[in-house]
C-alpha cells in the first residue's frame, strides 16, 4: 500500500498522513465518495454502485462521467495535502489503497471481535481492556458528513447498535472481574437478544427513512425471547437500566440533563444548563468524568483544541431523556438549554462580522444540532419572541453556511407566531424570517406580504432609523426590485450608506454595484466595488472581502483585464480557504478556469476547471 493514511469514520470525517497531520477534504460530495470508498478499503468498489449511493434520486446525466470528474476532484484535494496515488482506477471501479485496518471502522470491529472472544474465553481483563480501546475510537455520529444518505444512515445504525454490545460486552467484562458473582447474566441469552436486534434492523435496510421512527423506539426494538426470562437477560434496556444504577446520585442527575444535547456538549455548556443543587456547577466535572469512565458518556476533542465535546450514545440518550420526564424536570431542563443557545447565537452574530468570523463560523457549526434543537423547543412552546430572535441572531450564520433546507423550514414556523415584544429588534427578526423563508430563489411572491408588514412594524415600532441586521436590511431593496423599481432601491441605498453601523455602511456601496451591473453601469459598479473592499479589508470580515473580490474579478474579465481577474479571484480563493466554511470554491474554480481560457492557457485551464486544482 503506497501511503499510511489513517482514516476515521466514527465521527465527522478525520484523515491524518503518516506523520499524524490532518488532511482537509472540502466539500460534501467529496467526502462522501471517500466514505464510500474507506467502507471497503483495499477492495475495488464498482463504479455502479459508487453512482448509486452518489446520486440516489436524482442522477446525472452521464453518472460514469460525473463520478470520474468527483474522482479527479477528490484526487486533487489529496494531493494539494501530499497525499498522492491512494485512489486507483480499474476496468470494474474505484479503489482507496489504504489496509483496511487503517480505517478506524474496522478497527473498531476487530476490537469488538477480540474482546467478545476475551470474554467467552473467561478473560474478562483483557476483554475490558480491549473493549475500552474499542470504545474509545469513537468521536460522535458515525458517518456523519454523509448523514442523510441511505447507505451512511443504515451503517451508522448497525455501528451504533454493535456499539450498544460493546458497551454491554464490556460491563459482563468489568463484573467479571469482581469475582464470581459478577458475571450472572447469561452469556448465550444476552448473544441471543444481540441477534434478535441484529436481525431487526437487517429486515428494515432497505428503508432508511424508518430509522426516524425506531429511534423514537429503540429499547423496544431490542425486546423479543422468552417472556419468563428476567428483562436485564433480554433487553438492550436492562444493560443500561444496571450500567444506571451504578452511577452516583450527581451522576444520574446530570446524565438526564445532559440528553436534551443532541449535539454534545462543552463543559461550560453542561454546566450552564446542567448544574443546579446537584450537581452544583463545580461538581460538573467530576460527575462528567465518571460518565466518561462509565461508558454513558463520550468525550471527543474539539477541532479548535478547546476542551472535549461530551456526547452520549443515542439509545443512551433516549434513556436519559425518559429519566428527564420522570423527574418532572424536561421543561425546566430545555428552557435553560434554549436560553443557554439563544444567548450563543446572539453573541455569536455579532462577531461573523469582523474578525472573530472563523473561530465563530467554528463555533457555531459545532453548536448547530443544539441550537436547532433549541429553536425547535421555543416553537413547540408557541414561544414567538424565542423563536424569532434565534432566526435574527442565526439568520447570517445561514446565509455563510450555505446551508439551504432546515434554516427555511424553521423560519417559516417562526414566521406564524405572534411575538409579545413590540421593538425595532422583533421587526427585523420578522424581516429575517421572511427573507429565510423565501430560500436561496427570493421566492418574494410567497414572503411579500410578510416583508411588507415587517416594514410597516418597524416603522411603527422604531424612531425611524434604519434596520441594521445584513439581511433584514435587504428587505426594502429587495421589495423594489422585485416591484420593478430600481431607483427606489438605489434611493434605500443612499439612506443606509449612512448608517451608523460601519459593517451596513461598508455592504452598500458592494450591494449597489450589483444593482449598477444589472443596468449595465459597469464603471459605476465596478468603483463601488473597489470602495467595499477597502471598507471590508479594514473591518477585517474574510467574507465579505472574498465576495468583493470575486465580484472584481469578473468586472476585470467583462474588460478583458485578465491578469487582474486571476489575481483578484485566486486571492478570493485563498481567504475562502483561510475561513473554511466560506462559499462555493469550485464555482470560482470554474471563474478561474474560464478566464485561463480566454488567456489560451488551455492547460491550466483544463487542470483547474476539472480537477479545481486552484493554488494554495
Amino acid at each position: 500500500m503506497p501511503n499510511a493514511l489513517r482514516i476515521g469514520l466514527l465521527g465527522p470525517l478525520l484523515l491524518r498522513d503518516e506523520t499524524g497531520r490532518a488532511v482537509h477534504v472540502g466539500g460534501r460530495q467529496l467526502r462522501v465518495l471517500l466514505i464510500l470508498l474507506a467502507l471497503d478499503a483495499g477492495r475495488v468498489v464498482p463504479a455502479g454502485s459508487l453512482a448509486d449511493e452518489m446520486w440516489p434520486d436524482d442522477p446525472p446525466g452521464n453518472p460514469g462521467n460525473a463520478l470520474q470528474t468527483l474522482v479527479s476532484r477528490l484526487r486533487a484535494e489529496l494531493r494539494r495535502a501530499g497525499v498522492r496515488d491512494v485512489i486507483e482506477s480499474h476496468p470494474a471501479g474505484y479503489r482507496l489503497a489504504v489496509p483496511p485496518d487503517a480505517v478506524d471502522v474496522t478497527a473498531f470491529e476487530a476490537l469488538a471481535a477480540r474482546g467478545r472472544g476475551a470474554l467467552a474465553g473467561g478473560d474478562a481483563g483483557e476483554a475490558a481492556r480491549v473493549l475500552r480501546d474499542a470504545l474509545l475510537a469513537w468521536r460522535g455520529r458515525p458517518l456523519a458528513d454523509a448523514a442523510g444518505s441511505e447507505f451512511a444512515d443504515v451503517a451508522a445504525a448497525r455501528l451504533t447498535e454493535l456499539r450498544a454490545s460493546v458497551l454491554a460486552d464490556r460491563i459482563e467484562a468489568r463484573r467479571g472481574q469482581r469475582g464470581p458473582g459478577g458475571a450472572d447474566m447469561p452469556r448465550a441469552r444476552r448473544d441471543a437478544a444481540g441477534h434478535r436486534a441484529g436481525r431487526g434492523l437487517a429486515a428494515h435496510a432497505d428503508a432508511p427513512a424508518q430509522l426516524a421512527e425506531r429511534l423514537d423506539d429503540r429499547f423496544a426494538l431490542l425486546t423479543g425471547g422468552s417472556r419468563t426470562a428476567l428483562p436485564r437477560q433480554k433487553t438492550l434496556r436492562a444493560v443500561v437500566d444496571w450500567s444506571w444504577n451504578l452511577l452516583t446520585d450527581a451522576e444520574r442527575v446530570l446524565a438526564r440533563r445532559l440528553a436534551v444535547f443532541p449535539g454534545g456538549a462543552t463543559l461550560a455548556a453542561a454546566e450552564q444548563v446542567c448544574a443546579d443543587v446537584l450537581p452544583p456547577q463545580a461538581g460538573v466535572l467530576p460527575a462528567l468524568s465518571g460518565l466518561v469512565d462509565k461508558s454513558i458518556v463520550t468525550a471527543a476533542e474539539r477541532p479548535c483544541g478547546e476542551g472535549p465535546r461530551y456526547g452520549m450514545l443515542e439509545t443512551v440518550r433516549a434513556y436519559g431523556l425518559e429519566r428527564l420526564a420522570e423527574a418532572g424536570e424536561g421543561d425546566q431542563v430545555r428552557d435553560t438549554f434554549a436560553a443557554y443557545y439563544l444567548d450563543l447565537a446572539e453573541t455569536g452574530d455579532a462577531q461573523l462580522r469582523g474578525a472573530g468570523q472563523r473561530r465563530w463560523l467554528l463555533e457555531l457549526a459545532a453548536e448547530q444540532d443544539n441550537m436547532h434543537a433549541a429553536r425547535r423547543w421555543a416553537i413547540a412552546r408557541q414561544d414567538g419572541d424565542i423563536a424569532l430572535r434565534f432566526v435574527l441572531a442565526l439568520g447570517w450564520y445561514w446565509q455563510l453556511r450555505g446551508q439551504p433546507g432546515e434554516p427555511e423550514t424553521l423560519a417559516s414556523q417562526a414566521l406564524v407566531l405572534p411575538p409579545r415584544e413590540r421593538s425595532p429588534r422583533m421587526a427585523e427578526a420578522r424581516m429575517v424570517c421572511a427573507l429565510t423563508a423565501a430560500g436561496p430563489m427570493w421566492d418574494m411572491d410567497t414572503v411579500r406580504p410578510a416583508v411588507t408588514a415587517a416594514i410597516a412594524d418597524f416603522a411603527e415600532w422604531s424612531d425611524h432609523s434604519l434596520m441594521i441586521h445584513p439581511l433584514a436590511a435587504m428587505g426594502e431593496p429587495m421589495l423594489a426590485l422585485y416591484d420593478r423599481d430600481p431607483d427606489r432601491a438605489l434611493a434605500i441605498f443612499d439612506r443606509y450608506a449612512e448608517s451608523a453601523d460601519p459593517w451596513v455602511k461598508a455592504a452598500v456601496p458592494l450591494q449597489r454595484a450589483a444593482f449598477d451591473a444589472m443596468f449595465g453601469r459597469l464603471d459605476e459598479a465596478e468603483a463601488d466595488c473597489r470602495a467595499a473592499l477597502a471598507a471590508f479589508r479594514e473591518l477585517d470580515d474574510t467574507w465579505a472581502t472574498a465576495a468583493a473580490l470575486a465580484q472584481l474579478g469578473q468586472f476585470a474579465r467583462l474588460r478583458a483585464d485578465y491578469e487582474t481577474a486571476i489575481e483578484y479571484l485566486l486571492e478570493a480563493v485563498s481567504l475562502g480557504r483561510e475561513l473554511g466554511a466560506w462559499g462555493d470554491l469550485v464555482h470560482l474554480g470554474g471563474l478561474v478556469a474560464a478566464v485561463r481560457l480566454r488567456m489560451g492557457d488551455l492547460a491550466a485551464a483544463r487542470g483547474t476547471g476539472r480537477a479545481r486544482n486552484l493554488p494554495e
